[in-house]
């Protein structure tokens, strides 16, 4: 298998935004919460650049992977938990999602991310969306190409096939939009190859 990054050992959708996220964590090491980690590779790669990061999910055999992975990791923690459930002990620098939102009530999500920051911390999101107007299926057709050539250059491992969740009832663009406008003024969105969207927004000081 091609090895992408010395932190996760395959490629996809997702593990190409890993650097993403990373790039807007500051040089301090931050406190994270990934939230729907998966098998724990965001987690551990973010843990390896010397964040404390805490990992949950809902999906028990995804948290027994990740622990496997990790067992050597001290500054990282999994938790087996629906994100509503979820209790911490001290809030975050950094709250993450990367293609879970859309498996929760995304409001209510993303209320409860806001509550679980710090003053100043971030809200970052890798989310699934189809488009919704002209210029999103404009933009969605001029990708086809440079999709096809990542995946072929890449040697693509799909989250079906390492055995993670996956649902395929996203929002639309338009909807990601409205709930932007209603939730988090000021954020920063654009839209990224593989029907993914970027959305960065950081919480005022207290």
């Amino acid at each position: 298998m091609m090895v992408i990054h010395q932190y996760h050992s395959y490629w996809n959708h997702n593990t190409a935004y890993f650097s993403w996220i990373s790039r807007h964590l500051s040089d301090t090491k931050q406190r994270v919460l990934d939230v729907g980690c998966g098998d724990g590779s965001l987690a551990l790669y973010l843990a390896k650049q010397g964040h404390t990061v805490v990992g949950l999910d809902s999906f028990a055999p995804c948290i027994l992977r990740a622990e496997e992975s990790a067992k050597e990791q001290k500054n990282l923690r999994f938790y087996h938990s629906y994100f509503e459930n979820f209790v911490a002990d001290e809030r975050f620098d950094a709250v993450v999602f990367v293609a879970s939102l859309h498996h929760m009530d995304m409001s209510a999500a993303i209320q409860k991310a806001i509550s679980l920051l710090k003053p100043n911390g971030q809200l970052l999101i890798v989310g699934l969306a189809k488009p919704a107007t002209i210029m999103d299926w404009l933009i969605e057709a001029g990708r086809v190409i440079p999709v096809k050539l990542s995946r072929f250059k890449h040697h693509m491992l799909s989250s079906e096939a390492i055995g993670l969740p996956v649902l395929y009832d996203y929002p639309s663009m338009k909807a990601v939009r409205q709930l932007l406008k209603a939730e988090l003024k000021g954020a920063k969105l654009k839209q990224g190859l593989y029907c993914r969207y970027l959305l960065s927004w950081r919480k005022n000081r207290d």
